[in-house]
Parts: C-alpha cells; structure tokens; sequence
C-alpha cells in the first residue's frame, strides 16, 4: 500500500506533486500512522527531492500540528521546505518551547511561516525572541502575527521599532502595532519614514500622527508616490490637516485606486447626488467613499424607496449609510412607521432624528414613551416581532 502511494510522488517539469491527501485518507493510512512510514528504506526508488518532500509532510503532521491535506499543500507551496533530517526543525521546535510557545502557537507560527523551521536556531531566531521579549512581547503576541518572526532583525525589525518608539510610542505600543502589520516589513527609511515625514511636513499633529500610525500601520507602508498623491488630493479637495477627518480621508482613499473612486462617484449619482453633494458628504463622512456598491444601493434603496427621504438629505448626514440596515436602521424605521400607522405620529422624522441620534434618546422618545399606546412596540424594535410588512 505505502509503495502505491509514494509512487504517486512524481516530478513533472521539476516540480514535486505530492498525492491528494484525501486519497491517503480513504486508505486509511494517516489516520493509524500520519505518514511516519516514510523511511529512506521504504522510499528508496523515489528521487531525493521527493524523499525530502515526504519527509518534510511527515514532519509537518506528527511534529507541529498541521493536518494532513495543509502540510500537503504547504510542502508542496514551498519548495525550499525540503529536508531529509529532523535536526534542524527539532532544534527549532524546541527553542520555541524553551521560550514559552505552546503546541497551539507553535502550529500557528509554522502554518503561516513553514519555512521557520529551516532557521537557525541560535543565529537568527534567538537574537529575534530575545529582542522582542526585550520590549515586552510575549509568545501569543507573536504567534498571532507570526509574520514578525519573518523580517530580519538588524535591517528590518529594530529599525522599525525604534522609529515607532521615536513617535514616543511606549514598548506595549510598539508591539501591538508590530501585531497589526501584515507585510513585510520594508525598508523602514523608504517607506515608513518619508510617509510619517510628509504627514508632518504638511501639518498634521503628532497625537494625530501617533494615532493614526497605531490603528493603521500597514496603510503607511505604502509607496510614497502614492500616499503622496493622496495627501495632495485632500489637501486640494480643502482637508484641514489638523483634524481628525483629514486622517479618516485618508484611510479611505489609500485603499482606492482612481477608477474605483469614479465608480463610487457614478454610483451616487445613480441617487441624483451632484459632485458639489458628493464632495460635502466626502468630507464630512469620509468612510461613505470606502463603502461597497451593494451598501451603497441597499441602504439608500431603503431609505428611499420604503421610507420616502429625500435623497439630498441623506447626502448631508452621509454618515447614516455606514450603519447596519439589520441592526439599526430597519428597526428604528420599523418603529417609526408603526407610530405613524397608529396615528401617534404625523409624519416620520427627519433622517438625523431617525437614525443619528443615540439609542437612549431614541428608545425615551419613541419607544418607551409609546409602551401602553403600542404593548409590542420594544418587542418590534428588538426584531422579535414580525416584519412591519407582515403587520401591515
């Protein structure tokens, strides 16, 4: 059987294929031994690369916790993840141990960066966990973003850190923004830096900087041209750079190349918003750019189409399209239509007093007050009464 198997592990153009596990597994194979049969004398036919490959799966299996199928694919997505002897990733694993990492964590951190069990131990990973516990992080700090134990430690790592400490970020800062980062870390002074510089250069405040640099690290990883481009957009579009809606802009536009932004643009306009509308909105709400298309038409369909809003005043709170139809909107509206039905209201409110206001100010003025009027009025604004179409 084991035979019939590894002959499955063929090299087609140079590359390993390695079988489909769930081939294995109707065997039964892996669930009485995962794969431990695969010894240099039951795969002595098969090409090195491909004893290694199965190794490497092997290894992956009964030593760090992967499943079968994700060490398949992982060996077989990484092709320096190739080895004949467990003395490397052994030493590894247990420098990891030493160092407070669970068998959960360990399973997390080779998942997502497999090719850390080919490290040097005492060269490269412990110069890098003893930096990190040098500033606090602690072993489940790092196995949720394993990606920290990826970058080098002189030309990436500590330049990184020390900058952000230079923002008078403080250590526990430090690293809850290196658990955010999900690139590599680049080189700190191309990126990092001359984007963090122009913010300055252009006036926005530190405590905005700080903030900003800590809710959103990846964002000022991006190419200078373009984080540039968009700073001058705003700027040009009239931001203040001393408030906080000049850094929300900003978050939104980063992530938003030129053609998607006209097509937000069509989109209100489908609802008769006129540049001048959509400008204002975008300034006072500058998430309402960053909003998918289906949001977009949903929400507005709803407040439009089954409520009767204008479209206009909807364009000067923008901020009522972020919320949830489900949560918020459907269940406010379903109240107010109810009152108005019975006749307790002339008309529905204005979007502002409908949507905007807090949850106690809404539940005091239109729900609470209501109660012996209407018995099943809390029930229908906690949606567990019917739909106020089935009412009707």
């Amino acid at each position: 059987m084991l035979a019939s198997i590894c002959k499955r592990c063929l090299l087609q153009n140079g590359s390993l294929v390695i079988p489909r596990i769930s081939v294995m597994t109707q065997l039964g194979f892996l669930q009485k031994s995962p794969i431990t049969s695969f010894t240099p004398e039951t795969t002595s036919f098969l090409p090195t690369e491909a004893k290694q490959a199965l190794f490497a799966v092997s290894y992956l299996v009964n030593n760090c916790g992967l499943s079968p199928e994700v060490a398949s694919f992982t060996v077989s997505k990484f092709k320096r993840l190739r080895f004949a002897s467990s003395k490397r990733p052994d030493s590894v694993l247990a420098l990891l141990r030493d160092h407070g990492f669970t068998n959960t964590q360990i399973s997390k951190l080779i998942t997502t960066h497999p090719l850390l069990l080919l490290a040097n131990p005492e060269e490269t990973l412990l110069p890098k966990l003893k930096y990190f516990h040098s500033i606090g992080a602690s072993s489940d700090d790092i196995a949720s973003n394993p990606r920290m134990l990826k970058n080098g430690l002189h030309n990436r790592i500590v330049p990184m850190c020390n900058f952000l400490k230079s923002m008078l970020l403080s250590d526990r800062e430090v690293v809850s923004i290196m658990k955010l980062l999900r690139w590599n870390l680049h080189d700190v002074h191309s990126t990092f830096a001359p984007n963090v510089e122009l913010l300055k250069q252009v006036g926005v405040p530190q405590p905005l900087i700080s903030a900003f640099v800590s809710g959103n690290p990846d964002i000022l990883l991006q190419e200078t041209s373009k984080f540039d481009q968009c700073v001058k957009k705003l700027l040009k579009m009239g931001f203040d750079p001393s408030k906080w809606a000049f850094v929300k802009a900003l978050l939104a536009i980063l992530g938003m190349s030129d053609s998607t932004w006209d097509h937000k643009e069509e989109v209100y306009k489908r609802w008769g918003w006129s540049d001048n509308e959509i400008s204002v909105a975008f300034k006072n709400y500058p998430a309402c750019m960053a909003l998918s298309e289906n949001k977009i038409m949903s929400v507005m369909g709803f407040l439009v189409n089954e409520m009767g809003f204008q479209s206009t005043d909807i364009s000067r709170i923008a901020g009522v399209l972020l919320y949830s139809l489900e949560k918020r909107i459907i269940p406010r509206c379903s109240v107010l239509r109810v009152l108005q039905l019975n006749g307790l209201l002339k008309k529905v409110p204005s979007v502002f007093v409908t949507l905007q206001v807090t949850e106690k100010c809404f539940l005091d003025k239109f729900v609470i007050k209501y109660q012996i009027e209407v018995p099943h009025l809390l029930s229908l604004y906690q949606r567990k009464c019917p739909s106020l179409k089935l009412m009707e």
